[in-house]
């Protein structure tokens, strides 16, 4: 069940990243479309995490895990961008 929470709650965080007009992991955003998945999936995701660990530590896991993704993707996105490009410059 753990894993099942951390890939819904990792799905919604990059679905409501790329639906954000501002991302940079697709060349356009797609807000109808990303939006509402991405509220399907942090909704399983925190469903698993109370369901696993009970309400208080749930919601913690589930915080933890968004915050996380939301604070790693935009170096992903970047590294897509500019750290291939310089792997094959070499």
């Amino acid at each position: 069940m753990i894993l099942c929470a951390l890939i819904a709650t990792l799905a919604g965080a990059v679905l409501a990243y790329a639906g954000h007009p501002r991302q940079g992991l697709l060349k356009t955003a797609r807000p109808a479309l990303c939006g509402g998945l991405a509220a399907v999936c942090v909704a399983v995701g925190a469903f698993a995490w109370v369901r696993e660990f009970g309400v208080g530590s749930g919601i913690a896991g589930l915080s933890v895990n968004l915050m996380l993704a939301w604070v790693a993707l935009p170096y992903v996105a970047w590294w897509r961008r500019y750290g291939h490009a310089a792997e094959r410059t070499r």
